[in-house]
């Protein structure tokens, strides 16, 4: 991603010392002013950047999104501070539609500007599939909520999985067992 052109990174789990193209890096930041410290949500960041990006005033061509699961948990936060409350299940009536329309309501934002967007999220590969047949595969898929997930994989128009084998990457566009 780092080699797409005019790229810019938005960056959420610090492993920007390994790529040399422009980024954000997505996260809390606390500021302290006199005795009281200030805090800034690491969502609040990815939606200014989102509202910078809206404008049009840059180079950029490609926007990626590194990683989209600790974005998801970035809304989370914002929205338990937002509500009151510390899990989802504390207002499950409201909070659990509330997160996930807050977080789908700002990727489609991103999505919908004139950038080619990326996302980036590591592998879950805990559940197993049985197969019609009898045949117990893994299931190989974003390490994201399903329902989340599904919106997401909705709006992409490929998905690739990068494959390290012994220090050999490969991408594979298509699914096999």
């Amino acid at each position: 991603a780092n080699r797409f052109p005019n790229v810019l990174m938005l960056n959420t789990d610090g492993n920007f010392k390994y790529i040399d193209a422009p980024y954000i890096h997505i996260k809390d930041e606390v500021t302290v002013e006199g005795h009281m410290a200030k805090r800034k949500f690491a969502w609040d960041v990815f939606k200014e950047t989102i509202l910078e990006l809206e404008k049009g005033d840059n180079t950029f061509e490609t926007i990626v999104v590194d990683l989209l699961e600790d974005t998801y948990e970035h809304c989370r936060v914002w929205c338990y501070d937002h509500l009151g409350i510390e899990h989802e299940s504390d207002n499950s009536f409201k909070a659990w539609d509330f997160v996930r329309n807050e977080f789908l309501t700002q990727i489609k934002r991103l999505n919908n500007l004139n950038y080619n967007i990326v996302f980036i999220s590591h592998e879950d590969d805990s559940k197993d599939v049985t197969k019609k047949s009898g045949d117990k595969i893994t299931a190989i898929q974003p390490n994201i909520s399903g329902k989340v997930a599904l919106k997401v994989a909705g709006m992409v128009d490929i998905v690739g999985r990068v494959i390290n084998d012994e220090g050999k990457r490969t991408i594979s566009f298509k699914s096999n067992e």
